[in-house]
Order: C-alpha cells, then structure tokens, then sequence
C-alpha cells in the first residue's frame, strides 16, 4: 500500500519529536542504529525501541498491519 504525501505528513504528526528524530537519521537517511544513537546522545537500545514504535505508529495511522518497505536496521 502506497502512502500519499499528505497521509505520510499527518502519520509524521502523530509522532513524538524523539519518535520522528530516529525514523528519519535510521529509515530515511540510512544510519545504522549505532550511529542514529551516536548523533542522538542515546543508547542503542533506545534507538531501536523507538524505531520500532515510531514504525508501529505509522502502520496503525496508516491503517495497515502490514510492515512498511523500510531499510531494516542494522
């Protein structure tokens, strides 16, 4: 399923500031989680956790269950 823009925008606004920071260095700009953690001053562990929630958001505004085609994270 293909997101418009626009859904994409509004499924951005219903993500916390840290949530949005690490989907966009780890998904977007294709940083490692090492190195999303790295710029963010947090653990490795906080990164994944909220790439995992941020991803889960965006599936649950987007109305799917099923996974978005992102880079999985190394």
């Amino acid at each position: 399923k293909q997101l418009e823009l626009s859904d994409l925008s509004r499924a951005f606004d219903c993500l916390s500031e840290p949530h949005r920071q690490v989907l966009v260095l780890a998904g977007l700009e294709g940083l490692s989680c090492e190195e999303a953690a790295e710029q963010l001053h947090v653990a490795v562990g906080t990164v994944k956790s909220r790439l995992f929630r941020a991803r889960a958001t965006l599936r649950a505004v987007q109305g799917s269950s099923e996974r978005p085609e992102w880079r999985r994270a190394a």
